[in-house]
This record gives structure tokens, C-alpha cells and sequence, in this order.
């Protein structure tokens, strides 16, 4: 899915509608502003709650502009920052799954319940990685995470 948000190929209403679809155009999450895709994850009054529910469980100060630019053009490969770029491309999944949710079964949820699906996902994929192959310093972070 980064890769599709990395080239604007999502499928939003705005889009939808440039394609001839008979859609109003319209965010279905917070239903006040066209859909893009600029708009669905970057300025959309939820996404932005689903982001700062992220932090506050989270404890870690995530991007709140470009956050896609900061993630894609990262080189710094350090466990905190890829821990980091993880979970705003989870929370971003998350933000679509909503959003089609909403789409298709009205029905979404707080964006405290989606931040603490993200939070469990990384504790998963923590929890999946041989500890072996992390330093020290690594591993002390880890144990500092809130949410582990």
C-alpha cells in the first residue's frame, strides 16, 4: 500500500470521480472536504486523531507534515526510526481501512481503537525479530516503548 500512496494511485472519491464514477467527491471520514489523497492522510481532522492516539500510547513523537516524505527518503536505518516509519504506514493503512469501512458498512472506529490496533501489530513484528541481532542501546528502547 506505500508503494500506491507513494504514487498517488489510491482509488479516493476525487479520483473516482476524475474517472467519471458517480461519487460526490467527499471525505467519508469526516465528510467536510473532497477526498484526496493529500487530504485522507495528512489533513483529515480523524487521520490526525488517529496519529496523536498513536503518539500518545506510543510515546514516541511521530511527524505531523510530510510524514510520507519522511518516511519514503529515510536513510537513517536505525531500529527507532524504522520502529517509527512502521507504524505511520500502519496508521496509514489503517486511515483506508476505515475509510472503506465507513464506505461500504458506515461503521468506523475511534481512532484511539485504531491506534491501539497499530500498537498491537508493532508489538507483533517486535516480538517476531530475533533479539538476538539487536545491540544493547536497541534493546533498552524497546523496553522504554509504552506499549510494550
Amino acid at each position: 500500500m506505500g508503494w500506491l500512496i507513494a504514487h498517488k494511485s489510491l482509488h479516493t472519491n476525487s479520483r473516482l470521480k476524475g474517472f467519471g464514477m458517480n461519487v460526490d467527491g467527499m471525505c467519508f471520514l469526516c465528510g467536510q472536504i473532497k477526498e484526496t489523497q493529500e487530504h485522507l492522510f495528512f489533513e483529515c481532522a480523524f487521520s490526525r486523531r488517529v496519529i496523536q492516539a498513536l503518539m500518545e500510547i506510543s510515546g514516541l513523537n511521530l511527524p505531523d507534515s510530510d510524514v510520507l516524505h519522511w518516511c519514503i527518503h529515510n536513510t537513517d536505518l536505525t531500529l527507532q526510526r524504522r520502529v517509527k516509519n512502521a507504524m505511520v504506514l500502519s496508521a496509514m493503512y489503517q486511515v483506508w481501512q476505515q475509510r472503506n469501512k465507513s464506505r461500504i458498512e458506515q461503521l468506523v472506529l475511534r481512532p484511539s481503537r485504531i491506534a491501539l490496533l497499530i500498537t498491537d501489530d508493532m508489538k507483533r513484528r517486535i516480538k517476531e525479530r530475533d533479539k538476538r541481532k539487536l545491540t544493547a542501546h536497541e534493546l533498552e528502547w524497546l523496553g522504554r516503548l509504552k506499549f510494550m
